[in-house]
């Protein structure tokens, strides 16, 4: 139900609206010219000052007014503004209205835009709803809140100073229900357990009920009561005004709101009541500057280098900190720059996809890297180029994620590699978030309470990103890559010289570059190739396919040639990693990694050095 806070007046003081401009006009008219008004009506009202006031308002407005005169037998109509101050008590119903300062206006001049517009509803910026959460803390908490001192606030402290008291209560049958906040007395319809009905109950104004259900979930009661209060102080003049407005019934109850594939939505006071109470309220209960400071302090514990599971320890640590739940830290810390938060926590297709991480500004605010089973499915039917690419067998559909079909980044049951899942940014394709202008809410919505109820989920539209240029580029280089591979592989000879000999031409380095960057003799790569050599070590393989960069399936087939297979042990374990990631690595570099975990070198000295 939407309320007009201008029809309100003209239709309740109407006359007195008329009384007041024929009063200033006769004082106005020094010649006495026969004037008579035929139409006044209120312009505009300046609710943008409406959060001075408590309850008793004194608003700047303007009139406009439609006269006519008669004069020497001709009529003559005249349109002018009058400037004046609109008094009221909002709780008294405005039965004390009355106009004062009125003046009328010389010159026409544009009103600017109001942070309240006619419903009463605040027009809010994020950073007003900023400070219309610190405003709602200081008047719990008075001159004893530090913003700059990371603590837990405490709703019903506020709600206390407030002078509202709460109560815990069955809402509603299926609990759908988790809030109500009423503003006058009287009597509201309940849901009795015992009975199995419902009945109507006298409740006091000034009252917030809890679902009885949800008293075990703290953070989902404290947060609860912050919306509740923000409907109660910061929303306070619109609720007022649709108790004003409301007909002979005490309930006037919009439906509840249940999102569907249509996107069938409740009334736009509704839904704009209800996202702002709850911005609000997650605002008032993580405040930025405090909110801030926290978070950084618990990063700077984890040093530089911090995993997924790092951040997802930061995470549950705020999120404990301040009372609130695990999604509201996570967004909250993903909204004031803590990006790295989007890869942990990510609750898609009824359960948490595994976190991961990835580079800081890979990302873009409106674009993700999660992708559900029923957004895959029509993204595949809509989109040809991601239909060829997981037809190549170049993209896997793997954990929420579409990835490049690499060793490095998936294990052969096709599943994220510990290094994939760290580096997200390298394999995993991006998908646009395409937000709907409203966004929805379970809600129910009445002229004298203030409901909160279950959120439901947010309708979003998904698209293929433009930004994966460097990840198709990298599939194309992939899918020959494979083929390759495969042909290379399948080519390749049971002796091990002769295979050896194939790969060699294949990368088309010649034997003194093999030699540098394989940290052998020129001799020795000759030797091998014509058997000279027999049975080369297992370290002198890992050293030829580190230092050719060779596919992890090439590596294994010359390993296979030499007669080596992996054991179940901490340093062919360690190989297989290394041969997994060889274009990543050098001799030196495996050298470091195979000493840190206390195992023996590849190969000690350089030759050629």
């Amino acid at each position: 139900m939407t309320c007009s806070f201008k029809e309100y007046l003209e239709g309740k003081f109407g006359k007195q609206l008329l009384y007041a401009v024929s009063e200033l006009i006769d004082e106005d008219n020094q010649q006495g010219l026969p004037v008579r008004i035929k139409l006044v009506y209120i312009k505009h009202i300046n609710t943008a000052i409406l959060t001075k006031f408590e309850d008793y308002v004194e608003l700047p407005a303007i009139l406009s007014v439609e006269t006519s005169c008669s004069e020497d037998g001709k009529t003559y109509r005249r349109s002018m503004d009058v400037s004046c101050k609109i008094c009221g008590t909002f709780s008294n119903s405005f039965d004390d209205f009355r106009l004062c300062s009125m003046n009328i206006r010389k010159s026409l001049s544009c009103c600017k835009q109001d942070t309240f517009i006619d419903d009463l509803l605040p027009y809010l910026t994020k950073e007003q709803m900023e400070k219309e959460a610190e405003r709602l803390i200081e008047r719990g908490y008075g001159y004893s809140y530090d913003k700059y001192r990371p603590q837990r606030i405490e709703p019903l402290a506020i709600a206390k100073a407030l002078g509202i008291k709460v109560y815990f209560a069955r809402l509603s049958e299926n609990s759908d229900v988790r809030g109500i906040y009423v503003f006058e007395d009287g009597e509201i319809c309940i849901y009795d357990d015992t009975i199995r009905a419902y009945r109507m109950s006298r409740v006091h104004k000034n009252s917030i009920l809890i679902e009885k259900n949800i008293r075990d979930k703290a953070e989902l009661v404290r947060f609860t009561i912050m919306h509740e209060l923000v409907h109660a102080y910061t929303q306070r003049f619109a609720f007022y005004l649709m108790a004003m407005c409301r007909n002979s019934s005490f309930e006037v109850r919009c439906p509840i709101r249940i999102y569907d594939e249509d996107g069938q939505f409740m009334d736009n006071f509704t839904e704009r009541a209800e996202r702002q109470a709850d911005t609000i309220a997650a605002y008032a209960l993580m405040p930025e500057i405090s909110f801030k400071k926290k978070v950084i302090d618990i990063q700077t514990s984890y040093g530089v280098l911090r995993d997924s599971g790092c951040i997802k320890e930061m995470v549950d640590k705020t999120a404990k900190y301040f009372g609130v739940s695990i999604s509201a830290a996570r967004r909250r810390m993903y909204e004031l720059g803590f990006t790295e938060v989007h890869g942990v926590y990510n609750f898609i297709d009824g359960k948490y996809v595994p976190p991961f991480s990835f580079k800081a500004d890979s990302l873009q605010p409106h674009q993700t890297y999660c992708v559900s089973e029923k957004w895959a499915k029509k993204l595949l039917d809509t989109n040809k180029k991601l239909l060829k690419m997981i037809a190549k067998g170049v993209i896997c559909y793997v954990e929420n994620h579409f990835i490049l079909n690499d060793p490095i980044f998936l294990t052969k049951d096709k599943k994220l590699t510990t290094y994939g899942r760290e580096h997200l940014h390298e394999c995993a394709l991006k998908f646009d978030l395409i937000f709907p202008d409203r966004c929805g809410f379970k809600f129910k919505s009445d002229n004298k309470l203030a409901f909160r109820t279950a959120e439901a989920s947010l309708p979003i539209t998904m698209a293929y990103s433009n930004d994966n240029t460097d990840l198709e580029e990298q599939a194309r280089q992939l899918c020959m890559r494979n083929t390759e591979v495969l042909e290379l592989v399948k080519r390749m000879p049971e002796d091990f010289g002769e295979s050896l000999t194939q790969v060699v031409e294949w990368t088309e380095m010649t034997r003194e570059q093999i030699a540098v960057s394989c940290w052998v003799n020129e001799k020795t790569i000759y030797r091998l190739c014509n058997n000279v050599t027999e049975n080369p070590s297992i370290n002198m393989v890992v050293q030829l396919c580190i230092g050719m960069s060779l596919p992890f399936e090439v590596s294994m087939k010359l390993m296979e040639r030499a007669g080596y297979r992996p054991r179940n042990n901490l340093r062919d374990m360690t190989i297989m990693h290394l041969l997994i990631l060889s274009y990543k690595y050098n001799i030196e570099d495996c050298n470091k990694l195979l000493i840190a975990q206390g195992l023996a070198p590849l190969v000690v000295k350089n030759p050629a050095a």
